[in-house]
């Protein structure tokens, strides 16, 4: 109980919305009651074995704060502490947000540090160090979307409006409208234990205002669309041609079938051409921006 206070004044102090990770060994499982019951909460879907009292201790901690234990969150998680019995436990665990959890990929214990072991020993012992893998992302989907690549920005519009004032009072104006009319939905994304959708909202006014008073039209930009759709629909051609190509092959004769290769050769070449254009092309848009 001394630890879990200790633990949670040093939550306390963290800055608001912070992604609160706590590396504990807990000297106990986690995932099932004593008497075998299932929990709810806490765990992912694997869960390590049945807690003792510390262990129950930490469930009350983690459903209060709506965490789990990334260690419970791979199928393939290895013990991290062996006992020079033999026997071995998970009893090490990297307590973490839920929302973070789910993105979980990998747990894999560092074996190759037995030989930084304290007891020289051909066996492992004690507690194995962890490396934890998961996709933790902050997708802010108004600012990284298609979307956002849209519009050319008018530079000596923006330059005009910060030096200048010019369009100010309209564009301050308009924005506090925006977020005015999503307040209510503000709100609830506020009460989210993640700031990701929150923030989302607020630069997706952000960014339809800006486009109303900063953005104008960009000829190289719809330009450029326009060749990768015309090479969008070439490439579907080929690879039409490709395949009935393909299928042909077992069919032709062995006078025809070196100038069939060939001729299956030079479409992939094609192929492969196209798509280098069009992620040059691609690539100097976002070099534009």
């Amino acid at each position: 109980q001394l630890v879990a206070k200790a633990i949670q004044a040093l939550v306390d102090d963290t800055p608001a919305r912070s992604t609160v990770i706590v590396g504990a060994d807990l000297n106990s499982a986690l995932g099932l009651d004593p008497d075998g019951s299932r929990w709810e909460h806490g765990v992912g879907d694997h869960h390590t074995g049945r807690a003792n009292q510390s262990g129950m201790l930490w469930k009350t901690w983690l459903e209060q704060r709506q965490m789990t234990s990334a260690t419970t969150c791979i199928s393939s998680a290895a013990p991290t502490y062996y006992h020079d019995t033999g026997t071995s436990s998970t009893i090490d665990h990297l307590l973490v947000p839920e929302q973070v959890a789910v993105g979980m990929s990998a747990v894999r214990p560092v074996f190759a540090t037995r030989r930084l072991q304290l007891i020289p020993d051909n066996k492992f012992r004690d507690h194995v160090p962890t490396i934890y893998t998961w996709n933790y992302s902050m997708p802010h989907t108004a600012l990284r979307g298609d979307s956002f690549r849209g519009p050319c920005w008018n530079r000596e519009s923006i330059a005009r409006c910060l030096q200048k004032g010019e369009g100010r009072h309209a564009f301050v104006h308009d924005l506090c409208s925006g977020l005015e009319a999503k307040q209510t939905r503000l709100s609830e994304l506020a009460q989210e234990p993640s700031c990701d959708h929150h923030w989302d909202c607020i630069a997706e006014v952000f960014y339809d205002v800006a486009r109303e008073h900063f953005a104008s039209p960009c000829p190289r930009m719809l330009e450029d669309k326009k060749k990768r759709e015309e090479m969008q629909a070439e490439r579907l051609g080929l690879l039409k041609q490709l395949a009935q190509h393909r299928e042909g092959l077992a069919a032709m004769p062995d006078s025809e079938l070196e100038a069939g290769k060939a001729r299956v050769q030079q479409l992939q070449w094609s192929l492969r051409g196209m798509r280098k254009r069009h992620d040059r092309s691609v690539l100097r848009q976002l070099e534009e921006q």
